[in-house]
């Protein structure tokens, strides 16, 4: 994995290694698709759509409401260029209220018909698809601009990762592949992608996926403790009905997918502070080539707690934030401390923001350690 003269052929395998692992993955989630749906869309599409005309409405405007009430429009399918009629309903629930010229989504139901006999259509949402893909476009250049060709890189490796843990790493939890193992595996795989991508073949690469590895082990075990002190699993999960249904179906394991959803949110925080420190030790090494083991590993401990400080509350907040509106529902109605603590959405919360945190502390001793080790280790010629 070091950056040395006569490793050109290798570096080629391994590259061409993870380019056949990812087609793999494609072809492995295609062979996964088949399993049988929970809800049977036969007859039900979701088609683009431009209103072209408002041709009445009734709309009230609560306070603290979205309107609410019915418009009468017609649209153009954008696939056929049909003209409909649709009744477009604004419920507290679902207020999609149009104008002339909105770009909207239908349901197309080829089951139900309409009074004039023709296949019935309702408003979805509005179409987001084309404006969702400028505002990546403008990410990706925003960050070229500031990061130049590291911003590219990183955002290659983003996109990599993500098509990893949507293709790989959900495709077998859901098909009943042991949640620690995959996770695991596709959290070194997200790592590998990632500092490659980034920093190529170098001993820096090597400390952050050993690193890396050996942190969401301890994750793994971390979580199987806390759950048996606090006697909660997966099974304590939000949607947990519908998860016990993918586990009839699909032979989901509810039990240990707290874990996975733990090590996904945790990864990012967890590489950036393992980067931080290798990086900051391999500048300190070759700054001074006389430190040994003990002293590196002591610069990288002093320096992986300034790091834990802002670390601790990134995960903290991000865990809080994605909690914020059942906090809030919570509140309203009154419940008590007792209430609240022993509840399983509070446990489940505690639990994904201890064992988040805990990752990222786990990571400074264990890439000081390694990066200690490795950066000590004299090159070949």
């Amino acid at each position: 994995m070091y950056n040395k003269k006569g490793d050109e052929s290798l570096k080629k395998i391994i590259n061409v290694t993870l380019v056949l692992i990812l087609i793999g993955i494609f072809f492995l989630n295609r062979r996964l698709d088949d399993n049988q749906k929970l809800i049977d869309y036969k007859g039900v599409s979701y088609v683009r759509a431009k209103v072209t005309e408002v041709v009445d409405e009734s709309l009230e405007y609560p306070d603290n409401s979205k309107p609410l009430g019915i418009q009468k429009i017609k649209a153009k399918v954008l696939d056929t260029g049909e003209i409909v009629d649709v009744d477009n309903e604004l419920a507290n629930t679902h207020s999609i209220k149009v104008s002339k010229g909105s770009n909207i989504i239908l349901v197309r139901n080829t089951n139900s018909k309409g009074v004039d006999g023709k296949d019935y259509y309702t408003v979805y949402n509005y179409d987001r698809s084309t404006k969702i893909f400028v505002l990546i476009a403008l990410f990706i250049v925003f960050i070229a601009l500031i990061a130049g060709v590291k911003g590219i890189k990183s955002t290659i490796a983003l996109f990599i990762s993500i098509y990893i843990i949507l293709f790989f790493d959900v495709a077998l939890l859901m098909n009943g592949y042991n949640n620690i193992l995959v996770t695991i595996f596709t959290v070194v795989l997200c790592a590998v992608y990632s500092l490659v991508i980034l920093y190529g073949y170098t001993r820096m690469t090597l400390i952050n996926m050993i690193s890396i590895f050996t942190s969401f082990l301890i994750a793994a075990c971390l979580v199987k403790i806390i759950g048996s002190v606090l006697y909660v699993s997966g099974h304590n999960m939000e949607d947990v009905e519908t998860l016990l249904t993918i586990g009839n179906i699909w032979g989901l394991r509810i039990q240990d997918l707290l874990f996975s959803a733990v090590s996904i949110a945790s990864l990012g925080a967890s590489m950036d502070v393992s980067v931080s420190i290798s990086s900051s030790l391999k500048e300190i090494k070759s700054l001074n080539q006389d430190l040994d083991k003990k002293r590196l590993f002591e610069s990288g401990m002093n320096i992986g707690k300034d790091i834990i400080g802002t670390m601790v509350n990134t995960l903290v907040f991000a865990f809080i934030g994605s909690s914020l509106v059942m906090i809030m529902v919570l509140i309203s109605h009154g419940v008590s401390f007792n209430q609240m603590i022993n509840s399983d959405f509070f446990t489940v919360e505690l639990t994904k923001g201890l064992v988040g945190t805990v990752v990222v502390i786990i990571m400074v001793p264990v890439t000081s350690l390694f990066s200690s080790i490795i950066y000590n280790l004299k090159e070949e010629n």
